[in-house]
């Protein structure tokens, strides 16, 4: 025979097996890998013997920072708000934006 009541462990027990079931379908659904074949990614190919032409000594994390805000200035002035803005790049208005969908949107505008 058993018990014929639950303890608090038993209920944190099951909590926790519930939350890795859930936890592990929800991995069984997203893609495993992302390759990017752009051969380009991380800049030109290194040739042996030549002189590294980029310096990145001087890249700091403001130069990040003042990057990030100046694309939120430049979609400001194009756009005139931020929502207008992810409006316009959302294409499928499934309210979430993809990286095709931003990187469309970012080449259009730079062409």
């Amino acid at each position: 025979p058993g018990a014929t009541f639950l303890s608090l462990e038993d209920i944190t027990f099951l909590q926790g097996w519930e939350e890795r079931k859930v936890g592990e379908e929800q991995r069984k659904r997203l893609p495993v890998t992302w390759v990017n074949k752009d051969p380009t990614l991380h800049g030109p190919p290194e040739v042996p013997g030549t002189p590294d032409s980029q310096d990145y000594s001087r890249l700091t994390a403001s130069a990040e920072t003042r990057a990030l805000d100046d694309f939120r200035a430049f979609l400001m002035t194009k756009y005139g708000s931020l929502a207008k803005a992810f409006e316009t790049m959302d294409a499928n208005d499934s309210g979430s934006l993809s990286m095709v969908e931003f990187v469309s949107v970012v080449v259009a505008v730079l062409k």
